[in-house]
């Protein structure tokens, strides 16, 4: 369940309802090395855990020694000799079940763990076991076995193990000399069977080791041939929706036959499909894949890219420039920034480097420097600010507005939605301008994915200056507008900036701390950390507003902490670490060597700095 996709995480989340009927039991199985505490599936387990779901959690860990002789002393019945044994395979296993249970097969194999039919018991020589070279791992023990399968089996399962982890008949056929019938039967064998299982109309191997195993069977050079050919394929009878859906799987193919791609038209179309699944992995969360897919869609583009594909080769970069801003390689982004700037045929083409680069300041909490960003693009763009919004739409009038044409002024509204937060923070007198420039260029050119935020913040103005009503209904629409004009990362912010600063002056306080949580999620899935972390924040401080006891709050607060730690943003680290315990930041009595674990910032210092931040609703000028 570690690469559970959006839809199945659906599904769970439809039939959770029924988790706890009687005869219903769910199992599920995961590498926790592959799954951090902000991975959905986590985020999932947590909510069912909230919920009362019984739940109950099972970590498989190596076997003990004690454990293995146990089990070879039950095993072959005999308990002579069976530590001896149990200790020569431990110290190659290490007790890795797969391993252990692929090595004692192997010595079966080779005659030096057999039954002995006349003295009705299992023997073996531990001199023999021992003098014999036993693989280091469990890869070279199967590559070790499956060489000693027929010609026909290996080959098969070498092409195969080039097709992917799991595979199907027809496939093998094309890039073979096998029949799907014969396929079937080599496939079916018995000796095939311990490495290969049957799942429906696919196959698949048992296990990603032996699929490695297989894959090296084959000589580098055959193998890139290989994926080449599936790659033509794949790509050849896939209508769209399959192209959709094996995108993965063709554009693999091509990254691993790259040396023998010649024709540049070629190139140029599967560059694109790099492009394709560079999007699709980042929206899936997964951003070290989408940076491995976008980079080689720059590799196939070559030095050339810019000149000669300009509209395809900005793409790539804008997208490997946002994807690793999400994955934390902030020194890439600042060379990449650098690299789009120095080959844009116009400013506006420029956004989205400027964006990124503003976000991931804003992350690493240099906020003056994002300001600075900000101002330096919009007066490229020559964006004067406005004191007042030009004209004055009702909530009926803005919905009715036409979708943007103008791409300047898009990229405007780009720009100062990716300031807002850095402007809030670290100027907040510069936030009514930036408000009501926004909604004035709504107004004027229509609406866009910053339509909604552009009327959260209008609506915290009219907060400021004391008109509720007015504010809760411009704060709905701006999450009506979201719907109308979705755009993934948005929802967190909109929803923070109403359920936590404008829904309380119209609800209880108690209908707004569970979207928070909702909202919280969503931001997470759609990999808008930031505001993701404030929804959690936000849900933690109103649960304190609640009257609910400080302890419980401070140790809610622990998991935004965490949550901000493990995706750097030093902003949202520095913040949580303030409110961690509030009584005692805010008074300034924390010891010094008191410091919040991981995150390198010492509780008094950051007091100060919380202190210090001209926060919104502290620096305007308005009656509490």
């Amino acid at each position: 369940m570690q690469w559970i996709d959006a839809a199945s995480l659906r599904l769970l989340r439809v039939i959770r309802s029924e988790f706890n009927r009687p005869g219903l039991l769910v199992i599920g199985a995961y590498r926790d090395n592959e799954v951090s505490a902000s991975h959905p599936l986590m985020e999932f387990i947590d909510t069912l855990q909230e919920e009362g779901m019984r739940f109950r959690k099972l970590e498989l860990e190596n076997l003990l020694l004690q454990d293995l002789e146990a089990l070879l002393t039950d095993t072959l019945r005999s308990r002579e000799g069976t530590a001896e044994l149990a200790g020569t395979v431990y110290d190659k296993t290490r007790g890795n079940p797969f391993f252990l249970r692929r090595l004692l097969m192997s010595q079966h194999a080779e005659g030096r763990l057999r039954y002995d039919s006349e003295s009705n018991c299992w023997i073996w020589s531990l001199e023999d076991i021992t003098s014999e070279s036993i693989a280091d791992n469990v890869a070279d023990l199967l590559a070790k076995s499956i060489e000693r399968l027929p010609d026909e089996t290996r080959t098969i399962m070498a092409l195969a193990a080039c097709v992917g982890n799991r595979f199907e008949v027809p496939t093998i056929a094309m890039i073979s000399d096998f029949g799907e019938a014969e396929s079937v039967g080599l496939l079916s064998a018995p000796s095939v069977r311990q490495y290969v299982v049957e799942s429906g109309d696919t196959y698949e191997f048992v296990h990603d080791q032996v699929q490695q195993a297989a894959h090296g069977l084959i000589d580098a050079q055959q193998r890139m041939s290989i994926h080449l050919q599936l790659g033509r394929a794949l790509l050849a009878k896939a209508e769209e929706q399959e192209l959709e859906e094996r995108i993965f799987d063709i554009v693999a193919h091509f990254a691993l036959s790259a040396d023998l791609l010649t024709d540049q038209l070629e190139k140029i179309q599967i560059a694109e499909l790099n492009l394709r699944a560079g999007r699709k992995a980042k929206m899936s969360s997964a951003f070290a894949a989408s940076i491995a897919y976008l980079r080689q869609g720059l590799a196939l583009l070559g030095e050339n890219g810019w000149r000669d594909r300009y509209v395809l080769t900005l793409d790539v970069h804008n997208e490997l420039i946002d994807a690793c801003s999400l994955n934390i390689e902030y020194e890439e982004v600042d060379a990449l920034f650098g690299t789009i700037l120095d080959h844009v045929k116009h400013d506006v083409d420029a956004c989205m480097a400027y964006k990124t680069l503003i976000l991931t300041r804003l992350f690493r909490n240099e906020l003056a420097e994002a300001i600075s960003l900000a101002d330096d693009f919009l007066e490229r763009l020559g964006i004067d600010f406005v004191d007042a919004p030009g004209s004055n739409l009702s909530v009926d009038e803005v919905l009715e507005l036409p979708a943007i044409q103008d791409v300047e002024k898009l990229a405007v509204l780009e720009i100062m939605l990716a300031v807002s937060a850095s402007i809030y923070i670290a100027a907040a007198e510069r936030l009514p301008s930036l408000a009501f420039t926004m909604v004035d260029i709504v107004n004027q050119y229509g609406h866009s994915p910053a339509s909604g935020p552009a009327y959260n913040w209008y609506s915290l103005i009219l907060c400021v200056n004391q008109q509720y009503q007015e504010a809760n209904r411009f704060s709905r629409l701006s999450l009506e507008l979201l719907e109308r004009h979705p755009n993934p990362g948005l929802a967190a912010m909109i929803a923070d900036i109403h359920y936590a600063f404008i829904g309380h002056w119209e609800s209880p306080v108690h209908d707004l701390i569970d979207p928070l949580k909702t909202y919280y999620r969503v931001g997470m899935r759609e990999g808008c950390f930031e505001w993701s972390l404030w929804c959690l924040l936000n849900h933690t401080l109103l649960i304190w507003g609640t009257g609910r006891p400080s302890t419980t709050t401070s140790l809610k607060l622990s998991e935004p902490s965490r949550s901000a730690e493990a995706k750097a943003r030093k902003s949202m680290c520095s913040c949580s670490c303030c409110l961690r315990n509030p009584r005692s930041t805010w008074r300034g009595d924390l010891d010094e060597r008191q410091d919040w674990r991981g995150d390198g910032f010492p509780k008094r210092r950051c007091g100060r700095r919380w202190r210090a931040t001209p926060c919104f609703w502290l620096s305007m000028d308005c009656k509490r």
